[in-house]
Formats: structure tokens, C-alpha cells, sequence
């Protein structure tokens, strides 16, 4: 099974994102809120095949200390990048985050070889195991 990280700080973006990736790629998502967060992570555990991650985070900048990190301790991860803004086009691969999930879940499926025949097989026909904590907000998202 494969490791994916995600940075993001909106709690409702990273459980659809999880999910979708979980389901169709077979991949653990781990979710940080920062970069020094998943820097902690990696210095633990390196074998990620992909980070996904805001350009920001907050005031942070998440994207580019990730990259510098990851260059500095010679780590070739790939980094994908949400954002709207293509100078970051030199850290990663940028995708627009309006974007629809699925498309970036295509993307990633090609980062880990998953073709889309794969992913076809790995639909769960009636039923999927899903961790309590994706349903903790749902009184907020239907009140």
C-alpha cells in the first residue's frame, strides 16, 4: 500500500480528498496542518510516494519550505501543489484546487501506477469501511 501525505487546514477539504484517494488508490493518507508538521513526518518515516499540499498554509509557506526541505535533505518525492499561481511550477506539479477531485486523483493514480482498470476494480459494490471521524461534522455541514 502506498503512503501519501496531505497538507491542508480545512478539516471537511481533507476528509474528501482522503476518502477518494483511500478508495480508488489504496493509499494511506496522512494529514498534518503544516509543513513542520509533515517534515516531522518525514524525518520519521521517508517512503511517501507523494505529498499533497496548499502553496499556503495560513501565512505559511507551506509548498516552498517542503520543497527546500525535501532538496536540502535529498528527498525526490513529488510535491503537488494546490494553487492557482504557476511560479511554483519548479517545486512540483500544480494543480488549480477548484478543480474536480477526481482529476487529481487521476493525476496522483499515474504518480503510483494505478491505471484506471485498476482503479474500476478497487470500487467497493455496496459498501465501504469508513473511519467514525469522517462523520464527527456532519451536524455542522446539514444544521
Amino acid at each position: 500500500m502506498s503512503n501519501t501525505i496531505l497538507v491542508h487546514d480545512n478539516e471537511e477539504f481533507c476528509n474528501m480528498y482522503g476518502i477518494n484517494l483511500r478508495v480508488y488508490l489504496g493509499t494511506d493518507v496522512v494529514v498534518k496542518k503544516n509543513s513542520q508538521e509533515a517534515i516531522e513526518l518525514l524525518e520519521v518515516v521517508p517512503n511517501v510516494d507523494f505529498i499533497i499540499c496548499l502553496d499556503k498554509v495560513q501565512e505559511e509557506t507551506t509548498a516552498t519550505n517542503l520543497h527546500n526541505w525535501m532538496d536540502e535533505n535529498g528527498m525526490e518525492i513529488p510535491l503537488i501543489i494546490l494553487s492557482s499561481d504557476e511560479s511554483f511550477q519548479q517545486m512540483g506539479k500544480v494543480i488549480d484546487p477548484n478543480n474536480d477531485v477526481k482529476e487529481i486523483v487521476k493525476f496522483c493514480a499515474r504518480l503510483i501506477g494505478v491505471k484506471t482498470g485498476d482503479m474500476s476494480k478497487n470500487l467497493i459494490s455496496e459498501f465501504f469501511p469508513i473511519p467514525t471521524f469522517y462523520f464527527k461534522n456532519l451536524e455542522k455541514i446539514f444544521m
